[in-house]
């Protein structure tokens, strides 16, 4: 990994940075999607945390290269333009294995295997431009902001495709241990993709009345996608909205105010049907209502919001079935769906050495049937967490700890008869963490997370289901130039 960033001045008021960063990545052993959890007469297939499906060959190389920039110019009168460029560059090169199908109780037979050979190409490059600042109307002072905005990614991907594969013989026994497969010395370009965005927006902040504040704005958005794909075929998407929001900010007292909001949605999607075609953009609208507090001098902030969300064509794994490349999870839209929910939050400084935050969050979101989606998500999540300095002599050093909580859960994962709900019970995770400051610039810091082991699925929306990690511990040193 490298990082870097320079800054200059190149005039009076006129500043420029520009940065690069660099990743690299070359992990062996890599799990691809899941594996089964079912037997093949259904009942459930319980593996010992920390097994991998993966073949001891398997890779997956990733390589990202980002260069941005940052130019600003502030005007005497309070104004400020701003421009903002990027350009990523991302390469990589796997190849992979899976397995899919129910294993035999008895024998640990019938899987089937799969293996996958690509090496792909990312471009993208986006730029923002836009001028904020104040303005006097009607006796009071105001803010705006003007914007544009654009990007285009462009990915192609090659395919090496393979010979006759060996069979797995008794996956229960699984070691990682599987013959390299006979891939085609030559590649197949399999994807090629381009999506162009471009948007112009504004936004106002206006003064009403000394309690009273109105946001205002909009945003129009172009989304444009251009697929070629070897399986599913080529696909053409044109979409454009504008999208409206404001809210109401009401100062009750110096210390709490309250507010409410409205926006509508317009979200393209990259998920797709069975037939290989995008899913329309997710379109909807969503409303909110709450009360923020600022305690001792600002120190400490407090937030309560309720929300009632409701969109279209949102995605639904379609349990089973797959693009028409036999690799890619599809989808459904379902229209008609309704998220409400409530958020509670609170962050500061209780003392000068003493600093907590404590959140806790609860939704539901239905269908037009009135039936749960995303069941895979915690409906509630509680998090609390703190941290102390030390008095004294033991000033530079730092401890904390906290939890977080999340409501029991269920999925629907592809089983030998169809779909088949898994459930996970409510979690309690705990993490702990210590930092010592050499001085203003060095620090040592030790993260540990999940301290009690507990033992726990992840569960999502793609049919898998996974364990997630176990105790963890991180140690790092950071160093401010």
């Amino acid at each position: 990994m490298l990082y870097g960033v320079v800054d200059a001045d190149l005039g009076a008021a006129t500043t420029l940075s520009v940065g690069y960063d660099y990743q690299k990545n070359r992990p062996k052993g890599v799990t691809w999607g899941s594996y089964p959890v079912f037997y093949d007469d259904g009942s459930f297939l319980e593996w010992p945390r920390g097994f991998s499906s993966a073949a001891d060959w398997s890779y997956w190389n990733t390589t990202t290269a980002t260069a941005f920039a940052d130019l600003k110019h502030p005007f005497g009168n309070g104004w400020l333009l701003r421009a903002l460029t990027s350009h990523r560059a991302t390469d990589g090169d796997m190849a992979l294995f899976y397995v899919y199908g129910f294993p035999n109780r008895a024998t640990g037979e019938t899987l089937v295997p799969s293996a996958y050979r690509s090496r792909d190409r990312g471009r993208q490059n986006m730029l923002d431009v836009y001028a904020s600042g104040p303005f006097q109307a009607w006796g009071r002072a105001h803010e705006l902001v003007l914007g544009l905005s654009g990007s285009r990614y462009a990915r192609r991907a090659w395919l090496n495709a393979t010979e006759a594969l060996a069979p797995i013989g008794d996956f229960l026994q699984w070691d990682g241990r599987y013959p390299y497969p006979q891939f085609a010395a030559e590649a197949d370009k399999v994807t090629d993709l381009r999506t162009d965005q471009q948007g112009a927006y504004a936004a106002a902040r206006l003064s009403l009345a000394a309690p009273l504040t109105l946001v205002v704005g909009a945003r129009y958005s172009r989304w444009k996608n251009d697929t070629d794909d070897l399986y599913s075929g080529v696909f053409r998407h044109d979409h454009r909205k504008t999208v409206p929001y404001a809210g109401l900010i009401y100062a009750i007292t110096p210390v709490y105010s309250a507010f409410v909001s409205y926006t509508e949605i317009f979200d393209p999607q990259d998920n797709r049907r069975r037939d290989g075609s995008f899913l329309d953009p997710v379109l909807g609208s969503s409303r909110e209502i709450g009360l923020k507090g600022r305690h001792l001098d600002g120190r400490l902030n407090t937030a309560l919001a309720l929300f009632d969300t409701r969109q279209d064509h949102v995605a639904e794994a379609d349990i089973g079935k797959t693009l028409p490349d036999g690799l890619t999870q599809a989808y459904v839209a379902v229209d008609g769906t309704r998220s409400r929910g409530i958020e509670l939050d609170a962050s500061g400084e209780l003392s000068e050495d003493w600093s907590a935050s404590f959140g806790w969050s609860h939704f539901e979101l239905e269908g037009p049937d009135g039936a749960d989606l995303r069941t895979a998500l915690s409906r509630t999540l509680v998090r609390v967490f703190s941290t102390y300095r030390l008095p004294g002599a033991w000033n530079r050093l730092s401890v904390g700890g906290g939890a977080n909580w999340q409501s029991a859960s269920h999925a629907a994962v592809d089983g030998p008869n169809g779909p088949q709900r898994v459930d996970q019970a409510s979690v309690t995770l705990l993490g702990a963490m210590a930092r010592y400051a050499f001085n203003a610039q060095a620090a040592l810091q030790l993260n540990a997370n999940n301290l009690l082991d507990r033992k726990y699925f992840v569960l999502d929306a793609y049919s898998n289901l996974d364990y997630a990690p176990g105790r963890t511990a991180t140690l790092s040193f950071s160093y401010r130039f």
